[in-house]
């Protein structure tokens, strides 16, 4: 045998037992995990492994729905806004029932217009951030947890107004705002839910992600 066949055979019989060794369990451990729904990858260096699993994250999901008590009020009769959180994920999670702090106010307009504001500050005996971490509850799969946003009087807005807080994590005060709705006119408000604060005292998973965005429009007559 000369030396070009000699080489054509080993080169043969090499690609044969590398087929051999890659063959039917290779390829049957490939559809087992296909029809698992498992992601694999074909890797030709050696040593690594073929199959790449997908690590199951925790996902959850919260939808907020909102409308006022009636469609329209008096001048000086309180506001109300009927909240509901609704928890789509499928197991339990915490939910808080404050509106400061977790309602994040991104528009209010009466008749196209901006309103009138007066920045305050929003504390607690305990701190705010204590008190936001005692109002969780956990909320079943499916579950609801309904709430009130109310207007209060205030002084120097001369009528009603909406308060909404921002907690900054660590500090014992919010940065408050009071939205003035004491004037005659159509309002619109648009917001949404996100749970800021500490999760330390709750035994369970709580919702930290962002709610869909509502609106909600009334009349102040």
């Amino acid at each position: 045998m000369n030396t070009a066949k000699s080489i054509r055979v080993l080169l043969v019989l090499a690609l044969t037992v590398c087929l051999a060794s890659l063959g039917p369990s290779t390829l049957a451990q490939s559809d087992e995990d296909a029809r698992a729904g498992r992601a694999t990858s074909i890797i030709a260096n050696p040593g690594t492994p073929v199959i790449s699993p997908i690590q199951p994250t925790a996902f959850f999901k919260v939808d907020l729905s909102a409308a006022p008590s009636k469609p329209s009020y008096y001048s000086g009769e309180p506001i109300i806004l009927d909240l509901t959180l609704t928890n789509r994920s499928g197991s339990a999670v915490g939910l808080s029932d404050m509106i400061l702090g977790n309602i994040v106010l991104t528009s209010i307009q009466r008749d196209g217009t901006r309103v009138l504001t007066v920045a305050s500050n929003s504390g607690f005996g305990d701190g705010f951030g204590p008190e936001l971490d005692t109002s969780l509850v956990s909320v079943p799969k499916n579950g609801t947890l309904k709430t009130e946003w109310r207007s209060s009087y205030h002084d120097d807005l001369a009528g009603d107004a909406l308060l909404t807080s921002q907690y900054t994590p660590g500090q014992s005060r919010g940065a408050s705002v009071f939205h003035s709705l004491a004037q005659p006119g159509t309002y619109t408000l648009t917001f949404h839910y996100k749970y800021p604060g500490p999760t330390t005292s709750f035994s369970g998973p709580v919702f930290k992600g962002k709610t869909n965005s509502v609106t909600v429009t009334f009349t102040v007559m």
